[in-house]
């Protein structure tokens, strides 16, 4: 008989089967009283010994059925540890991804490149957040660190929507010839630097002595002897002609508030991560979890 799905619930099937078992003796018994019209030994000996084989058997059959639930339990708990130690490994992978958000908030002010386009930004994020195949079982196992994860992933996708935006509002005002027209972008995300207070964002400086230096927080930087390129120049002049607007100025407050909190709440989560991976059981089932 295939005890599989009984053996997850052994005590209700032994109830079951004991009051079945009772049912039966006690019919027996009165149907041998009924019939036997002799009070014999012999006739006694038949009757009970009957019901005596029956309880054997099933006790014999409660013996078999508890030692396949006890299997059963056994097998269950070394799938469930075994899935410990890979959600432990997937927490600490985690915790280094979350880690590096908080760097990349702190340093640049925003997690995902500048305008990596949606699909780049969105492949760049999932690294960060979900670095694992099975970071998405984590919702079975550590809910309430699913839950704020994904409050995090949306409060870093609203502030590197917000970053990009402004950058691409800062590029469009700029006023550039064809031959710096390359430049366009870069100068942009000079602006947001600066904005961000991670430097002065565009220089250009013109030695005495002969030669240059040009260095962009958004860009590559060059140098050399002579005169600057004419796109370098016309970039300086373009990153120093910018007058940004009441709003974008509110954006930029708004990103350097923004940064500074996902950065916290990265470091915290990040906590959190290691703590759930120093425990030694975990709470809620899954499909690994579970015996086919």
């Amino acid at each position: 008989m295939d005890t599989t799905h009984l053996v997850d619930h052994t005590y209700l099937v032994s109830l079951v089967v004991i009051a079945i078992v009772s049912v039966i003796s006690a019919l027996f018994h009165r149907y041998s009283h009924r019939v036997l019209k002799e009070d014999s030994p012999k006739s006694q000996f038949a009757r009970w010994g009957t019901q005596f084989m029956m309880l054997v058997l099933v006790a014999l059959w409660l013996n078999n059925f508890y030692g396949d639930a006890r299997g059963r339990e056994k097998r269950t708990w070394e799938i469930r540890q075994n899935h410990l130690v890979r959600l432990h490994s997937v927490l600490q992978t985690e915790a280094g991804g979350l880690s590096e958000i908080s760097r990349r908030a702190v340093a640049r002010g925003r997690v995902s490149s500048v305008n990596p386009g949606p699909e780049g930004g969105a492949s760049e994020l999932d690294a960060l957040f979900a670095p694992d195949p099975l970071s998405t079982d984590l919702i079975n196992h550590y809910p309430e660190y699913w839950d704020a994860k994904q409050q995090l992933l949306k409060d870093v996708q609203r502030q590197d929507t917000q970053a990009g935006e402004v950058v691409g509002h800062v590029s469009k005002m700029l006023n550039l010839p064809s031959d710096a027209e390359h430049r366009r972008l870069e100068i942009g995300r000079a602006f947001l630097e600066q904005c961000l207070g991670q430097g002065p964002g565009l220089t250009l400086t013109i030695r005495k002595e002969g030669g240059y230096r040009y260095s962009s927080l958004g860009g590559s930087g060059s140098h050399g002897a002579g005169h600057p390129p004419k796109d370098v120049v016309a970039a300086f002049a373009a990153f120093r002609s910018i007058s940004p607007d009441s709003e974008t100025v509110e954006h930029g407050e708004a990103l350097v508030k923004g940064a500074a909190d996902i950065s916290v709440k990265a470091n915290q989560l990040a906590r959190l991560a290691k703590l759930r991976a120093e425990r030694a059981s975990h709470t809620g089932d899954c499909e690994y979890t579970t015996l086919e």
